[in-house]
């Protein structure tokens, strides 16, 4: 079982890749592990919190005792080393040998194929991005809050352990910059010096994911929102776009869509038309940011996309398009307002502020996500969901 959850760990990590003791500048601390062949070092802390999450997910011994960690990566470095490139089918083994089957869900369709596994027409790739990757940074590097998020981050993929590590994608601000500027559209080049001239973050990312979503497809999640595994089980086979509605305009903290598809074309082209007017002579900027949104731009542009796109005015639980695409939409909805008998696992709500927030798949009643780990507004953690977090792999 140990084995098991560092070959995944590996195979997450480093596609595959065996282990090998980092550089000469990690020699004081022989157990801090990067993937052979990556050009990406993941630190010790990095390594022990996804295996972690995988020993936790399978069952066993308790994956937040350092002593019992460092006495299992000890006892196994030499098997690990022996876990070559080639490995994937051993990977593939294992993974259907620990893999816990699928709960019992009131899933609108057969999502879940096989235990630990699901399909869609969505690729099954993870999309992240932030001003820096969260990733490639030591401990060292990075404040308790970022620290918080990659912890998070880490979560989120141990949830989708049938994604391998080279189709996980976290773009920071130069990957933003490049993938805008390479864009298979006109506005390519325009949108790639907005970027640059933007100075508020979450716009700045609200354009990296529409980027991402149009050239990977997969599934965008920001790296505060909180997933849980029954969002897999609600994902509908047939859907090639999938987001939150909240109000009256999209919740793009979640994002699921199939490559290149008509509605992040769409969606791009309403932010090169936004910036156009936004730098026009005589513009008032701040009264047209607050005016787009209340300052949400992303999410009241992608609104605005989605219903030029559509044939239909305003996003229901499912939409079916022409073109055989289907969107699915969920709803994001502050917890009070829940009727907490019909949601299972419901969180009591007690994290105050702008915490206290899940996305529901309305017809299901099934709660698949919580909007944020961290209040950045009041700049404090969302304790319950924080915790929530933890004990989905402890």
């Amino acid at each position: 079982m140990l084995r098991a959850a560092l070959v995944l760990a590996c195979a997450a990590l480093g596609n595959g890749h065996k282990l090998a003791a980092a550089g000469a500048h990690n020699e004081a601390d022989p157990f801090k592990l990067r993937p052979t062949g990556s050009s990406v070092e993941f630190g010790k802390a990095q390594f022990v919190q996804l295996a972690a999450h995988i020993l936790a997910r399978q069952g066993g011994d308790d994956p937040s005792d350092p002593s019992a960690f460092q006495s299992l990566l000890k006892r196994l470095t030499t098997e690990v080393a022996a876990i070559s490139a080639p490995a994937q089918d051993l990977a593939k083994k294992i993974v259907q040998q620990v893999a816990p089957a699928a709960a019992p869900t009131a899933a609108p369709t057969a999502a879940f194929h096989a235990a630990g596994s699901f399909a869609t027409k969505i690729p099954r790739r993870l999309l992240f991005n932030h001003k820096v990757n969260l990733l490639k940074k030591q401990d060292a590097e990075l404040n308790p809050h970022d620290m918080l998020l990659r912890e998070n981050v880490l979560h989120i993929i141990s949830i989708f352990p049938e994604v391998s590590r080279e189709d996980v994608h976290f773009w920071d601000d130069d990957d933003c910059e490049n993938g805008l500027g390479s864009l298979s559209m006109k506005e390519s080049e325009a949108l790639s010096i907005d970027f640059i001239q933007e100075q508020v973050g979450m716009i700045k990312s609200d354009i990296c994911r529409l980027a991402m979503m149009y050239t990977l497809g997969g599934f965008y999640f920001d790296t505060d929102i909180v997933v849980t595994p029954e969002l897999k089980a609600q994902l509908a086979p047939e859907t090639t776009f999938a987001t939150v509605r909240a109000g009256a305009d999209f919740f793009q903290a979640f994002m699921a869509a199939s490559a290149q598809h008509p509605l992040m074309d769409v969606a791009l082209k309403e932010f090169k038309i936004w910036y156009d007017k936004l730098h026009s002579p005589g513009v008032n900027q701040g009264q047209l940011r607050a005016a787009t949104g209340n300052g949400n731009i992303g999410t009241a542009l992608l609104r605005k996309a989605y219903d030029q796109w559509s044939v239909r005015n305003g996003p229901m639980p499912k939409v079916n398009h022409p073109g055989g695409h289907v969107s699915q939409i969920f709803e994001e909805s502050p917890i009070k307002l829940l009727a907490r008998p019909q949601f299972p696992g419901l969180l009591p709500g007690r994290s105050g502020m702008l915490c206290d927030y899940a996305v529901v798949n309305r017809p299901t009643n099934r709660v698949v996500m919580y909007s944020r780990i961290y209040d950045s507004h009041h700049q404090r953690q969302c304790l319950e969901e924080v915790n929530l977090m933890r004990s989905l792999h402890a």
